[in-house]
């Protein structure tokens, strides 16, 4: 209380976005690449030595889950997830968060190509 006025503020959560492009060859056709959002991520699992499958609650179709398998180097399913995570938990500006553009070659520099396994 400031003088007998109380002061409210209203914060706003921004809404983080996430962008990957699918193909190594995006020639902006259909399932090129896709935008979700942030607050959808499950959870991150190893699947191989070179891939982890990452989670996202239902985005279309009938499956109860959408699926995305991100290819890396050998051995760096931690270190991957690491960058994931730091990438997810940053605060960019507008909320569009490019965790691999193939094109332009920003966003996590250990991904290889993602692939869309189940939508």
């Amino acid at each position: 209380m400031l003088n007998g006025l109380v002061l409210t503020f209203k914060i706003k959560k921004m809404n983080k976005n996430l962008y990957f492009t699918i193909t190594n060859d995006p020639v902006d056709a259909a399932g090129d690449a896709i935008m979700i959002n942030a607050d959808t991520f499950l959870g991150a699992i190893p699947a191989t030595a070179t891939t982890t499958e990452l989670y996202f609650n239902k985005v279309d179709g009938t499956a109860d889950l959408s699926k995305f398998t991100v290819t890396h180097a050998n051995g760096d399913c931690e270190a991957f997830i690491k960058a994931f995570g730091d990438l997810v938990s940053s605060s960019p500006r507008d909320g569009f968060i490019i965790v691999h553009d193939h094109v332009t070659k920003e966003g996590i520099s250990l991904i290889t190509s993602v692939a869309l396994t189940t939508l």
